[in-house]
């Protein structure tokens, strides 16, 4: 055998060697720990979101986040043609606020079913039971 391949036996004896001993397993453990925190943080923070239909459906029997219940009304398939509904809808309310507010009920209805969350539904509402 020559002294090259003896050379290279020996080195990677060592290098086996000293990666058995124990000096990385300090290592190898913290970053195990490492990954499995991260693992199980990661999947204890993903969070399925609700679907719009869901949010107003709880909303009778618990609070629900505003932010959340917008943003599942913009994630609709439908959005543009609900905004454009809902644009005219509020439109309306504005222009019947003071002068008509007994067909507020029908418009604030009807706002109220486009988006739960329009700020002009439930004033048109509150509008309308005044009256009545």
């Amino acid at each position: 055998m020559g002294y090259t391949r003896r050379m290279k036996r020996q080195c990677g004896r060592q290098a086996i060697g000293s990666l058995g001993n124990g000096t990385l397993r300090p290592l190898r453990t913290l970053v195990l720990i490492a990954v499995l925190g991260a693992l199980l943080t990661g999947c204890a923070t993903a969070s399925t979101t609700a679907s719009y239909e869901e949010l107003v459906a709880r909303i009778v029997d618990e609070p629900v986040d505003v932010a959340s219940l917008r943003g599942a009304f913009l994630a609709r398939p439908d959005f543009d043609e609900r905004l454009r509904e809902l644009v005219e809808l509020e439109a309306q309310v504005l222009a019947a606020i003071d002068e008509r507010p007994l067909r507020l009920g029908a418009v604030g209805s009807a706002i109220l079913d486009l988006y739960y969350g329009s700020l002009a539904g439930h004033q048109a509402l509150a509008r309308f039971y005044d009256y009545v």
